[in-house]
């Protein structure tokens, strides 16, 4: 994942020793700044400073203990910051959300504290990647909505405090309690059909920002299937109408747009630095004088070398078009999205002809560079 480290917050921090339930004498960042984040654009934190004790590192931290502040998100980079987290504090805040997308990385947390805060909503799958958790306090927020399976693979979870909240006023520090306070939270906090949207809302939101992470490691094919897919299930969610929603398509459609343009011009520039070399090689040829057979046995090399290259790669794309057409010809006639399925479909059908068309024009270009017949 990429900060922009130009809004980034940072943590100053006092290193010291303290007992996070459950865990014991962990070594800790206590923030001593004022850490004020009010946008999800820049909801992140890049560094920390402080002195450590002689010999640790931030690879030693285990815990982050901070209070107050106007911080309304829950920043992302914690993890990467501090690569060993295995507790949290943040009490008394603004925080109003806290997502999949940044609790992921903190795949070793067992104590997650966020008492006094605003957060109303706790979404689907939320701590997926957390399955360590023992420890979870959200008292005394504003929680009007949980997700059906938030807790489910939270195996080892052995204190929950959810008092003081709007759907649910509980709390439990043994295992047998937490059952009952996750089976009475499935019961009042997921009960309405302006829950279950609210919740497609904010599982599709971070299906978004996961393909904008992830987007660097993806070529504009791929990245444009995936975003395709998602159009797919934002429509049949009913989700279109929303702002923020079509915002961040809108934002991926670029990234789409300029990862096309780069991949083109990589494979421009390639083509031309072939066209070059041949070139070069042809006046190489004509400005010496060695010995005929050499001319041409240098020069078929060449254009063989190019030609065979070229070859190679527009048929390792050709190979792949065919996969695409072939998978794309199976759509799901029973899908309950068969519209919206039909959509995709004639979309990816359009795409892999455009490109087909696109890596026949530039087929034919190379041919004629290289002076050879298309036969």
């Amino acid at each position: 994942m990429i900060f922009d480290t130009s809004n980034a917050a940072s943590f100053v921090c006092t290193y010291d020793y303290w007992s996070f339930t459950p865990l014991n004498n962990l070594y800790y960042c206590w923030v001593q700044n004022t850490v004020s984040i009010s946008s999800r654009s820049t909801a992140s934190i890049s560094s920390a400073s402080g002195s450590h004790e002689s010999g640790f590192g931030n690879k030693h931290v285990k815990a982050i203990w901070m209070s107050g502040g106007t911080m309304q998100y829950f920043p992302s980079g914690i993890g990467s910051v501090y690569p060993s987290l295995q507790a949290i504090y943040m009490g008394s805040g603004q925080l109003k959300e806290i997502r999949q997308s940044e609790m992921k990385k903190l795949t070793d947390l067992v104590s997650l504290d966020l008492p006094a805060n605003k957060i109303e909503v706790l979404e689907q799958g939320l701590f997926e990647h957390n399955i360590k958790l023992q420890y979870i306090s959200l008292t005394s927020n504003k929680i009007n909505q949980i997700g059906f399976n938030v807790f489910d693979k939270l195996t080892s979870l052995t204190y929950l405090y959810l008092g003081g909240n709007t759907c649910i006023n509980q709390n439990a520090d043994t295992m047998a309690d937490v059952q009952k306070i996750i089976k009475l939270a499935k019961t009042n906090c997921t009960v309405d059909e302006k829950s279950l949207t609210n919740f497609a809302y904010i599982n599709i939101m971070q299906k978004l920002d996961n393909l904008k992470e992830d987007s660097d490691s993806l070529s504009s094919d791929k990245f444009d299937d995936k975003l395709s897919d998602l159009e797919t299930e934002i429509r049949g969610l009913k989700l279109s109408g929303y702002k923020d929603v079509e915002a961040k398509v809108q934002n991926l459609k670029t990234i789409l747009n300029q990862k096309t343009a780069s991949e083109a011009k990589k494979l421009e520039t390639t083509t031309s630095e072939a066209s070059v070399k041949l070139e070069t090689t042809n006046n190489l040829s004509s400005s010496t004088t060695p010995e005929p057979e050499q001319c041409s046995t240098s020069t078929q090399h060449d254009e063989s070398f190019i030609l065979k290259s070229k070859l190679a790669v527009f048929s390792r794309k050709l190979k792949a078009l065919i996969v695409q057409m072939q998978s794309v010809s199976g759509v799901n006639s029973g899908s309950s999205y068969i519209e919206e399925g039909c959509d995709a479909f004639e979309r990816k059908i359009e795409r892999i002809e455009a490109k087909m068309e696109e890596f026949d024009d530039k087929f034919n270009k190379i041919i004629k560079a290289l002076g050879i017949a298309d036969s």
